[in-house]
């Protein structure tokens, strides 16, 4: 007799992945990611504070739980020994629109926006950056995943299929982010596709690639 509801299928994630690691592949464009650390990483034990502009300050850092500089060129104001957990070169999938022009007192501000594609072999958050070859900075946002469905089961078939999305804002050119120093050339990479690229040799690993976002 044929069940009434159907079983889980993890494989069917998988090849959704694989899907769309593919597609960014083939059709992305060479791109740095800045991974900051986080919060999380801190009370996990994989990173401390910054010796610089936070412990330094004792009591007040902690009470105001911000660092003493803004523009810290230790951690970058993330507060976190280091400031990032790493910087990957892989390929995305860009999306972008200007929104606006004004000029202020610092001169003519573009603002613009778009969304983002990326591969699903490491775990970008909110706050991390992506870096294109044109040397623009954008802010990430919204980096959950969708949710597919594999089945029913006892967790309701559900499972987060990547960390594959993400909104993007333009970042100003004095952020705190172009503090940081990129390798341009593996931006340029225009070579044969799909990119053989998972490690680059221009990575800086910190920490781990996944994590919780």
């Amino acid at each position: 007799m044929r069940p009434p509801f159907q079983n889980q299928h993890g494989y069917a994630l998988e090849q959704e992945r694989q899907r769309h690691d593919d597609a960014v592949h083939w059709f992305g464009e060479m791109t740095a990611f800045l991974l900051w650390w986080h919060i999380h990483d801190f009370e996990n034990s994989l990173v401390g504070r910054c010796t610089e502009c936070y412990l330094a300050y004792g009591e007040a850092a902690e009470v105001f739980r911000q660092p003493a500089k803004h523009k810290c060129p230790t951690c970058y104001g993330t507060t976190f020994e280091g400031g990032l957990r790493a910087i990957l070169y892989r390929p995305a999938i860009w999306n972008t629109q200007r929104t606006d022009s004004t000029v202020e007192k610092r001169g003519d501000v573009v603002r613009a926006n778009g969304d983002i594609q990326i591969v699903s072999s490491f775990i970008a958050r909110d706050g991390d950056i992506a870096v294109r070859a044109d040397g623009t900075h954008w802010q990430m946002s919204q980096t959950q995943g969708p949710e597919v469905s594999t089945g029913f089961g006892p967790r309701g078939g559900l499972a987060s299929v990547i960390n594959g999305r993400a909104s993007i804002t333009l970042e100003d050119a004095d952020s705190v982010s172009h503090l940081v120093t990129i390798d341009a050339d593996p931006l340029a990479i225009g070579g044969w596709k799909p990119y053989m690229i998972h490690p680059h040799p221009s990575d800086v690993v910190n920490g781990p690639e996944i994590v919780s976002p």
